[in-house]
C-alpha cells in the first residue's frame, strides 16, 4: 500500500486480492494537513468493511468520531477472531489488520 499526494489530492495505491491495481482518491489536501486525518479515514474504511463482513453487534463506529488509537484498539481486537486469508476482505484491510496484530503481539512480548 502506498499513499501519495498527486496534483493536490491524496491517493492510496494498492493491489486487490486478484492482483489488480486499486487507487482510492481521498480528496483534496492542504499542504499543512496532518497525516492523522488520512490514517483515520483509512481506519474508518477498514472498520466499515469489518462491520459488513463480520456483522459486528454493536458495530465499530466508522463515522470519524473515534480517535485513531481507539479504532486501532477495536480493530486489533476484532482481527484476533478473523480468518485473514479470507478473500472477502480487500488487500488493504487484510494487510492493515495483519500489521495491527503483529504490532500488538510484538508489544505484548516486550512487556513480558
Amino acid at each position: 500500500m502506498q499513499t501519495v499526494i498527486q496534483n493536490g489530492r491524496k491517493l492510496i495505491r494498492a493491489k486487490d486480492q486478484y492482483g489488480n491495481k486499486v487507487v482510492v482518491d481521498c480528496g483534496t489536501v492542504k499542504r499543512n494537513e496532518k497525516a492523522d486525518e488520512l490514517q483515520n479515514f483509512l481506519l474508518c474504511q477498514i472498520a466499515k468493511e469489518v462491520n459488513r463482513i463480520m456483522g459486528l453487534e454493536p458495530p465499530i463506529k466508522s463515522d470519524g468520531s473515534l480517535s485513531n488509537e481507539e479504532l486501532i484498539s477495536l480493530l486489533t481486537e476484532a482481527a484476533e477472531f478473523l480468518q485473514l486469508d479470507d478473500d472477502e476482505f480487500s488487500t488493504i484491510t487484510r494487510v492493515t489488520l495483519r500489521n495491527l496484530l503483529f504490532r500488538s503481539k510484538s508489544n505484548a512480548s516486550k512487556s513480558v
